[in-house]
Order: C-alpha cells, then sequence, then structure tokens
C-alpha cells in the first residue's frame, strides 16, 4: 500500500479535522514501521466510541446500507460516513478506522460541558491542555500519557503517542466553568485517532 508523503499526511488530518495539539509530538521516524504490529497496538488500546474502534475493521453492519450515506469529502483512499451523532474514517480497502468524530455547530456552554463530561468519564484525565479551547488526550504502547510524562517528554520534544483524543471548542473553557449562565454559542468537536496509523492509508489522490 502507497506511503504518502509528510504533506499529504498533514493535508489528510486537516480534512479530517485532526492537527497535533502544539508541543504533543510524535515519537520520531526512524524509518519504516511494521504495519501489522502498529495496528494491533493501536487496536489494543480500545479507543472509540458506539462500536467503532481505532484500528479495528468495520463489519459489514456497521457499513452504511446506502452509496448515498457515504460522505463526498473523504481522503482519497478512505470513506467517510455519519452513524447518527458520530462520523467515522475508515480505510476504503481494509476497513480499517482511522477516525471516530462527533461535531456540533452553534450549540451553549451546557453542550460543552456535556461532552467534556463524556469524554472525562469515558477516558480519564486529560493529559493536556491548550489555548484554554483544546484538551486531550494522548496513548502510548503501554496506554495513556499523563500530564507529568507529557510535561518530561517536552524536554527532549517527542513521545511514542499511538492516539490521541482530541476536543476542541470555540468557546472558552475557562468561560465555561467559571460563567454558568454563559450565552455564547459555538462549534464543539471531538476526534479519535492516530496519525501514525492514518499515513499508512492515505495514498495521493
Amino acid at each position: 500500500m502507497m506511503k504518502a508523503a509528510p504533506r499529504k499526511i498533514a493535508c489528510a488530518l486537516a480534512l479530517l479535522g485532526f492537527l497535533a495539539p502544539g508541543g504533543l509530538a510524535a515519537a520520531p521516524d526512524t524509518g519504516e514501521e511494521d504495519l501489522a504490529s502498529l495496528v494491533d497496538a493501536v487496536r489494543a488500546l480500545d479507543l472509540g466510541e458506539g462500536g467503532y474502534r481505532i484500528g479495528a475493521a468495520l463489519t459489514d453492519d456497521q457499513l452504511p446500507g446506502d452509496p448515498s450515506d457515504y460522505q463526498d469529502d473523504a481522503y482519497p483512499g478512505t470513506i467517510k460516513f455519519v452513524d447518527g451523532d458520530l462520523g467515522v474514517v475508515a480505510d476504503e480497502e481494509t476497513r480499517l478506522v482511522l477516525a471516530i468524530f462527533q461535531r456540533h455547530e452553534d450549540v451553549g456552554a451546557a453542550k460543552v460541558r456535556q461532552q467534556m463530561a463524556h469524554l472525562m468519564t469515558t477516558f480519564g484525565e486529560p493529559t493536556a491542555s491548550a489555548h484554554g479551547k483544546l484538551v486531550y488526550w494522548a496513548y502510548g504502547p503501554e496506554g495513556p500519557i499523563d500530564n507529568a510524562t507529557y510535561q518530561a517528554a517536552k524536554e527532549d520534544g517527542a513521545l511514542d503517542v499511538l492516539a490521541t483524543v482530541k476536543i476542541n471548542s470555540t468557546l472558552s473553557l475557562d468561560d465555561i466553568s467559571n460563567d454558568p449562565d454563559l450565552e455564547e454559542t459555538g462549534t464543539v468537536y471531538y476526534i479519535i485517532t492516530s496519525e501514525r496509523l492514518l499515513k499508512y492509508h492515505v495514498t495521493q489522490p
């Protein structure tokens, strides 16, 4: 399977709504990575929502029954569809799930708080946050990466990150926490993905 160039990977990540947060870098590229071992490692993390798991293949029942249910903006080499509130991106050939996401627009503080509470209940304490609008969980081969490990790793600029969960809100999370009556509305989305797995499954147009 064709490996995409780094620039293609960045374009694919942007299209999927995922960009690695500042300061959260994957382990340096040391050459070819065994795909089967990577898939096994990512799947073992058991990260996902609604029956979908990163690194697991879609079943026949999970695939949309109507071709029109597939979204036209899928990156070449992938399929993209929505199941209820969840969006799913998978490799077109192998059905391997590459990203799971959810997006809500024009929502108030209560919805953002609900999403944050759901993710914290599901994934535990976040690894880090940034800019007051972004919170993320990072996972390595041994599981969740805590904040202390993250802070220590910033000294050498690299972490062995297999997958991430990220929530981003256009509303300030500090404002939401401090003002229960906040009337401002905005967009909130979260995405679960593995950049290292994704790079094996996006092909050039």
